[in-house]
């Protein structure tokens, strides 16, 4: 995405009252712009029950990151302000596909996460919500396998995080992943790998 040039650089407003920062420098973008474009994104109602992100960790790599941070949030608020791909379907894919990889080898999941529900919300097919569910499936193995008794459960309001049992994550994030499995499937009765992933998470 470094090689998309953008014309709009500059603070575009939604009709619900959503500013997005697309393609600003990031020392232009506000805290509360921020974390309004993944409350608007997480709001779609093509999605299943989605478990916030950790904003607080997000905005941390964002700020102090690079190309890649800075083509994520753009790329969010391309999809809000419905602006066609501008990328060949097959490419963006690929691209978006990768970025997400490398995020979870980095242990940076909830990143990952929203490079998936991007790829859902521009291209619905069986793979996006099975890769999703992949992902919460592992965040969930990861707390349930950390040793810790408690862990924080991240909100999209920030100051509403809290700390809960490993049980109640883990039986929230399952039951997250289960639903994108299961829509997987809606979308392709013959997604194998899903049809697997649900037996093994019921």
């Amino acid at each position: 995405f470094d090689h998309i040039e953008d014309s709009d650089d500059e603070k575009i407003v939604l009709k619900q009252a959503v500013t997005l920062p697309m393609g600003l420098p990031r020392e232009a973008v506000s805290r509360q712009e921020y974390d309004n474009v993944w409350r608007a994104l997480l709001q779609d109602k093509q999605l299943p029950f989605t478990p916030a992100p950790d904003l607080d960790e997000m905005w941390g790599y964002y700020k102090f990151g690079g190309m890649d941070e800075q083509a994520l949030l753009d790329q969010a608020c391309e999809v809000l302000g419905k602006f066609p791909c501008r990328l060949d379907p097959k490419e963006w894919k690929g691209k978006t596909y990768s970025l997400t990889r490398k995020l979870e080898m980095e242990s940076r999941e909830d990143e990952a996460r929203m490079w998936s529900i991007l790829a859902i919300l521009r291209f619905p097919d069986a793979d996006a919500f099975y890769n999703q569910g992949v992902l919460l499936n592992k965040m969930c193995d990861k707390v349930k396998f950390g040793g810790a008794s408690t862990v924080k459960l991240p909100a999209l309001e920030t100051s509403q995080a809290k700390m809960v049992s490993t049980e109640q994550y883990c039986s929230l994030f399952s039951r997250a992943a289960i639903s994108y499995y299961r829509r997987s499937l809606k979308v392709d009765p013959k997604q194998r790998p899903a049809y697997i992933n649900l037996i093994g998470s019921l």
